[in-house]
């Protein structure tokens, strides 16, 4: 038996509370032991990887250096003395920035929520998942 986390799990703001007891269906949540902990994970990294995609690609060029710039203010990047952007490093901070302002789930609340309703994740995978397993 696991205990479900907290996590607002729709769209509707319906949340998970960490009281809540979830019955064991298994590895991460889905039937089929190892295989099916293995889909699970694959569809999480793909859920997570359009979430962030999408978000990304409505940035503007402007929008996408002032997130840089505002994550380059809370933390100092090591190696990065001359205080330069490469372009890799701007995504990475870009990224790193979104990924926290989207406040993806951890894989356990995520498994837990795709576990009651697979259908409200669905639409949002892009379906690399598939290439994964």
């Amino acid at each position: 038996m696991r205990v479900a986390p907290e996590w607002p799990v729709g769209p509707a703001s319906e949340t998970v509370s960490g009281s809540d007891v979830i019955e064991d269906r298994g590895a991460g949540g889905e039937r089929g032991g190892p295989e099916g902990e293995r889909v699970l994970r694959a569809k999480y990294l793909d859920w997570c990887s359009a979430r962030l995609a999408d978000r990304f690609m409505r940035l503007t060029p402007e929008g996408i250096y002032a997130l840089a710039e505002r994550a380059e203010s809370e933390r100092a990047v090591p190696g990065n003395a001359s205080g330069g952007l490469t372009f890799a490093s701007l995504v990475e901070r870009v990224t790193a920035r979104l990924a926290a302002e989207l406040s993806l789930p951890r894989y356990e609340e995520w498994s837990y929520a795709y576990g009651e309703d697979p259908s409200r994740f669905e639409e949002e995978l892009s379906g690399l998942w598939r290439e994964g397993v």
